[in-house]
């Protein structure tokens, strides 16, 4: 059969296929999410030269010009 022919002699019924198959390619998408394989691990981490725990005031304990903290949250899955 004559794909290019059918497809002239049909065009709403390609239009519901090439719909219908955007429609899987989408729901398929959002089901396997692959961006979750490189965005699902927590991050638990110390600034570079930083100990942990003792910045926790905001401010640089020393008085100085160093790392502080200046805020805190969550990331959280959209």
């Amino acid at each position: 059969m004559d794909l290019t022919g059918a497809i002239r002699r049909h065009p709403a019924r390609t239009a519901a296929v090439l719909a219908a198959g955007a429609v899987v390619v989408v729901a398929g998408f959002l089901w396997f999410r692959p961006d979750r394989l490189f965005t699902d691990d927590p991050v638990n981490e110390a600034a570079p030269g930083v100990v942990p725990g003792e910045m926790d005031t905001g401010m640089n304990p020393a008085g100085g010009s160093g790392p502080g903290v200046l805020a805190r949250g969550r990331f959280i899955s959209l």
